[in-house]
């Protein structure tokens, strides 16, 4: 085959859509550059490719300048990317080790149960004395202070002990990599404080900390307002991206029937805020130049984005809106595809990390697959335009889903198989609630207020009528990156033909192959297993006892409530999905007491212990110990262990992961000087058992 006969087509798609071609080269780069790093493989990389492409260049018939300047311009992007990525990749700066005190600038605060969790900068440090030690590097951490202290603001410098340490996970199987997410944001340490263990310096807000406290005051507005509980969290949520008051239940409704999109800000928000401020501010099309008002729009746009936290599918929304609205006002025509790469790319130069945020995939994919799929897939005629919006919103609504729902299902397993009807419901009525619900925190007018809860108790009644529904989801998916792979390709073969009818008998084989191939290895997926495991928490010891698709969840401590199980359910879905558990129950079996006062259970052919209080004080001398298989000490025990070895003889000690440090290494120095072999669940993760 010629060169030129390839040459021509991958010159004709790369001059239809350059800006994609320039984002997959920046990827490339980022990912080098994060991952490799400058080594002699990224210079080696960068010869073969300025090589190959002299290669083609010598190769052609005749010199074209184009063709020359388009590989300098992606060479100089493949490395802008390596740079980026290299320099994106934070390391921990570590605090001094005869540090006892440091000021903190309070940047963020999350109340939570009788808490609150503070993002902050640590300025200054100083030592036993009070002496401010040589300490120059100023980092971002992460503090939980126990207690709610309302004059704690962003801006506010405090002084707490030095209690931090590396941030870690609790390393339970197919939990959520929060040490690597908080890392991915310059975050390293964490400590916990108590609340009287701090004590404020001074004021000194930086801009950013203005922003959050005006973000906070807003906040604090829409509480504070006559709306219901849920109504007004409900309406913190969908303006200001505040979620952490809403329930579980809440949220897991919204996420079971396919609209949680609607609780984190997108596109959705920021397009109904920018024809909101557009409408208002139309008196200015009689007074100066229309361009005017589209400029204004754009720039109270960006202080919204600012203002609600410039989070990923925000900042993507208002940079899409911003360059469409500019292109407006110069009467430009902008290819929608590669806008969207132009958008893409400079939000990866600026952030390089974002490429693993959620939001940032499932946002540029929703909208990818609109741009692909929405007016292919709509049959009604543009001059029906009543009909043919209605269509429009529901093959925007399909697009959408098809873009999403694979990479969604990867990371919250869950399908929402009647996310249409939802979606079709809450999109339309979405700007009235907002514009319903601004007007009540406002005015606290009370028939104004009275509407706003109303449609709000219609919504969520609705809604949980279509979530009762036995077929309205499909919980505890197992999604596997090959069938992310699988599934964008065949989506991908299926585009080529919609825009080019004249291939499907090419290229049909190709998706009956892939289908086959698809169903082939799902049917090779690991087989339903059963085990024990006993996770590692801050509060308690679960253990999960499971067969047959059902678990079984028991404390050693206190009866499980349903909130608890609820909660447990949603932190450890993609352990539940992975091992095919599809019910979660509370334990029928109640854990037995024996004569010691300990606690037992045995599963399979092991006789497990649990020491979870005080053991009963011995009226009879006791012949022989009694042997178990493993023997668990939880953070409720606080006597020596020489009290439990001269009842029990384990052939294996598992410590609770919720043991405090002290105690912890005391418990660990007696069992060492018994010679008995021990498990420690805070160091080496949760313990587990399993049999196919």
């Amino acid at each position: 085959m010629k060169w030129s006969n390839i040459r021509q087509p991958i010159a004709e798609i790369i001059a239809l859509y350059p800006a994609v071609f320039a984002l997959i080269v920046l990827i490339v780069g980022v990912l080098m550059g994060i991952y490799i790093g400058f080594t002699h493989i990224v210079c080696i990389s960068i010869f073969i490719l300025v090589f190959v492409c002299i290669l083609l260049i010598i190769k052609a018939k005749r010199f074209q300048l184009n063709e020359l300047f388009s590989t300098c311009v992606l060479l100089i992007i493949y490395v802008l990317g390596i740079f980026r990525g290299y320099y994106s990749v934070e390391t921990p700066k570590f605090i001094p080790s005869n540090c006892t005190q440091i000021d903190l600038r309070v940047n963020d605060i999350k109340d939570g149960n009788n808490s609150m969790r503070i993002a902050g900068t640590v300025l200054s440090a100083y030592d036993s004395i009070g002496v401010k030690l040589e300490y120059d590097i100023v980092q971002d951490v992460l503090i939980t202070i126990q207690g709610i202290d309302y004059s704690l603001v962003p801006g506010v410098i405090i002084r707490i002990p030095n209690k931090f340490s590396l941030v870690d996970n609790l390393r339970n199987p197919d939990e959520f990599d929060y040490k690597t997410y908080l890392n991915r944001q310059g975050i390293f340490f964490q400590a916990y404080i108590n609340s009287k263990n701090y004590e404020i310096v001074s004021i000194s807000p930086t801009i950013s900390n203005r922003i959050n406290n005006l973000k906070m005051s807003l906040n604090k507005l829409i509480l504070t307002s006559k709306l219901s509980s849920d109504s007004k969290y409900f309406l913190s949520a969908i303006l200001l991206g505040d979620k952490h008051n809403l329930n579980v239940e809440t949220r897991n409704l919204f996420s079971n029937i396919g609209i949680s999109h609607v609780l984190a800000l997108s596109g959705l928000h920021v397009g109904i805020i920018s024809l909101l401020v557009y409408f208002l501010l139309f008196p200015l099309d009689y007074i100066i130049d229309r361009r005017i008002r589209v400029f204004l729009s754009i720039a109270l746009l960006i202080m919204y984005a600012i203002l609600t936290g410039l989070s990923v599918s925000v900042v993507r929304a208002t940079l899409l809106s911003s360059v469409c609205a500019i292109g407006f006002c110069l009467r430009r025509k902008i290819s929608p595809i590669n806008l969207l790469a132009f958008v893409a790319f400079v939000m990866i130069v600026i952030n390089p990390q974002w490429i693993y945020d959620i939001g940032f995939q499932l946002s540029f994919l929703a909208v990818l697959f609109i741009l692909i799929f929405a007016h292919k897939i709509n049959p009604i005629n543009r001059k029906k335009v009543i009909l043919y919006n209605i269509m429009s919103l529901i093959s925007v609504t399909i697009s959408a889903s098809m873009g999403t729902f694979m990479l969604s299902a990867y990371y919250f397993h869950v399908i929402p198989v009647m996310f249409l009807i939802p979606n079709l419901i809450l999109i339309p009525i979405l700007p009235i609630l907002l514009f319903i619900g601004i007007l009540a925190v406002i005015t606290n007018f009370h028939p104004i207020v009275y509407v706003y809860d109303l449609l709000y108790d219609i919504l969520i009644k609705l809604f949980s009528c279509i979530n009762n529904l036995d077929f309205s989801f499909i919980d505890n998916v197992e999604i596997l990156p090959h069938d992310i792979v699988m599934y964008m390709t065949t989506t991908s073969i299926i585009a080529i033909i919609l825009y080019n009818t004249r291939l499907w008998k090419k290229l049909l084989p190709t998706i009956v192959f892939i289908l086959v191939l698809w169903v082939g290895i799902s049917f090779t997926a690991s087989p339903s297993v059963n085990g024990i495991l006993i996770m590692n928490h801050y509060r308690e010891t679960p253990i999960i006892i499971y067969d047959k698709k059902i678990a079984h969840l028991l404390l050693p401590a206190d009866s499980i409530g349903a909130e608890f199980i609820n909660e447990f359910k949603q932190y450890h879905k993609s352990y539940l999905s992975r091992r095919h558990i599809k019910e979660l129950r509370q334990s029928e079996s109640p854990l037995i007491i024996d004569s010691f006062g300990a606690k037992y259970f045995d599963y399979n052919t092991k006789h497990f212990i649990l020491i979870d209080g005080k053991l009963t004080k011995d009226t009879l001398e006791i012949s022989e110990r009694v042997r178990c298989d493993y023997l668990l000490i939880t953070k409720n025990y606080y006597a020596s262990m020489n009290r439990v070895l001269s009842k029990y003889k384990p052939d294996t000690i598992i410590i609770s992961g919720n043991i405090y440090s002290l105690r912890r290494k005391k418990l660990i120095s007696q069992i060492e000087s018994f010679g008995l072999p021990y498990y420690d669940i805070k160091e080496e993760g949760a313990f587990m058992l399993e049999n196919n």
